[in-house]
């Protein structure tokens, strides 16, 4: 039986998903995310890829967001400050799985989430 296959991206960049749902399995999520990140040896983001279901009509990425944090140092601090640039990036609906509100909160704390990942 396999259990789990691990494939690690040809560049090593760090890869990882997240999805926000009532149940943790066989639910509709409320909010969904998908990130890859490269950074340089000196700590500065070489290329970046967000993209979030559940924040627009359709999964989309985060455009704006990626421009901010590309060529910055990846620190906690420009992570939090780049959350604000999500409101430009996507004006989410609020439904029977979650506020507006709470969506782009969540949003934003993954994106956070994402940064203590790659941290180790």
């Amino acid at each position: 039986m396999i259990l789990a296959l691990r494939i690690p991206p040809p560049d090593g960049a760090f890869v990882r998903s997240y999805k926000v749902s009532k149940r943790r399995d066989l639910d509709i999520a409320t909010l969904s995310a998908g990130f890859r990140l490269s950074v340089t040896p000196g700590g500065v983001v070489d290329s970046l890829k967000l993209a979030y279901g559940g924040m627009a009509e359709r999964t989309k990425r985060a455009e704006k967001t990626e421009r901010f944090l590309i060529g910055k140092p990846w620190t906690r601090e420009r992570v939090e400050a780049a959350g604000e640039y999500l409101g430009q990036d996507f004006s989410p609906i609020s439904d029977v799985r979650g506020s507006a509100e709470f969506r782009m909160l969540a949003a934003k704390n993954l994106l956070l989430k994402f940064w203590l990942d790659s941290k180790g």
